[in-house]
C-alpha cells in the first residue's frame, strides 16, 4: 500500500493534543487564539470525534510532543481516508 504525506487521516485528539495543536498555531500566527477560537478547534471533530488533517500537517503540528511512554496528543488509531 502506497501512502502519501499529502493524503488525509483522522485522529481523536485528546486535550492535551487540543492544546498542543492551539500552541503551534500560535506560534506562527499574528492572532493569537482565545477560548473561544480553541473552541472551534475542537468543533472540527466529526460526529465520532475525530479531526482530519493532512498526514503532513498532523507531523508538523504533533511531531515533538509525540514520544514513547509521553503524554498522547491523540489516541494511537488513527484512520487513513482514500485518496
Amino acid at each position: 500500500m502506497n501512502f502519501n504525506i499529502n493524503h488525509h487521516v483522522k485522529v481523536k485528539l485528546t486535550n492535551y493534543g487540543i492544546s498542543v495543536w492551539a500552541e503551534h498555531y500560535n506560534k506562527y500566527s499574528t492572532k493569537p487564539l482565545t477560548t473561544e477560537s480553541i473552541l472551534k478547534l475542537k468543533d472540527k471533530e466529526d460526529e465520532n470525534g475525530y479531526t482530519d488533517f493532512q498526514m503532513h500537517d498532523l507531523m508538523s503540528v504533533f511531531g515533538d510532543k509525540i514520544s514513547m511512554g509521553g503524554k498522547l496528543c491523540f489516541d494511537t488509531n488513527i484512520i487513513l481516508l482514500p485518496e
